[in-house]
């Protein structure tokens, strides 16, 4: 059967054609943005030498992002990226000194006002150098209340349990006393040892597991909640090793308890 040229083909299946190719070159143009959720999948990688690779799972659609970074000194460094479903940055070492940086973005479906923005992302953590001398001596949670920080294998750990009452954005975090609110509550909460505001000094507060993983952070920028791998390799760290110091950082000042 030999075949009909488009030319040959009626009016209405023509139409029909122009539809489908307009439909699939829209599809390798771009797709809709939808800026219902925040990027994801926050990577970073340090080439020594080089600069450090951020790297994310972009909004599909979107033409822009806005990359914020807080600098182990406390500053914030913001950046603009145009293109097409940006993906990729890079720090150049220049621009590195030693510390934690901690990296957020917020991608934009559009470039003309009103912008048409997704929620910000969660942030992400990434270390420049180390060894001694690497970790500040102190520091401040968003309460203003000051710890001491001591150095283990070259990493950074707070030697005092936190005590924070407010989230990093400064959301305050329920404070709960009875024990039957505490074991059913769904949501973020604090406690203390004994029902006693004082014993918050000696010992910290009490979080619950939706504190700690709360998106709005429960430590103060740069620093996170330590995972069981961070633990158990500072643990050993410090029992094998035998280092004084460590060892005082990590024995803890009480058991975890439930409050009365």
């Amino acid at each position: 059967m030999k075949p009909r040229s488009i030319l040959s083909l009626p009016a209405k299946k023509l139409l029909s054609l122009s539809a489908f190719i307009l439909l699939s070159l829209s599809a390798v143009v771009g797709q809709v943005c939808v800026p219902t959720f925040p990027p994801s999948g926050l990577d970073a990688m340090h080439t020594p030498g080089t600069g450090v690779q951020l790297t994310w799972d972009p909004i599909p659609g979107s033409v822009a992002v806005q990359l914020k970074i807080i600098t182990p000194s406390g500053g914030t460094i913001k950046r603009n990226i145009f293109g097409p479903e940006p993906d990729q940055f890079l720090i150049a070492e220049t621009f590195l000194t030693a510390g934690i940086y901690s990296w957020r973005i917020q991608a934009s479906c559009n470039t003309t006002l009103p912008l048409v923005l997704t929620p910000v992302s969660g942030s992400d953590l990434f270390t420049i150098g180390g060894g001694t001398g690497f970790c500040p001596t102190t520091l401040t949670d968003v309460d203003g209340n000051n710890y001491n920080v001591v150095e283990i294998d070259g990493k950074c750990w707070m030697q005092e349990n936190l005590r924070v009452q407010s989230y990093r954005n400064g959301d305050p975090i329920p404070a709960i006393t009875s024990s039957v609110v505490w074991a059913t509550t769904t949501t973020g909460a604090a406690s203390v040892y004994d029902n006693e505001l004082v014993n918050a000094t000696t010992y910290g507060l009490i979080y619950n597991g939706q504190a700690a993983t709360d998106p709005r952070g429960l430590c103060p920028i740069g620093w996170n909640v330590p995972t069981s791998p961070e633990w158990s390799h500072e643990y050993v760290y410090a029992i094998f090793f035998a280092q004084p110091k460590a060892q005082l950082a990590l024995q803890p000042k009480s058991a975890l308890y439930k409050p009365a």
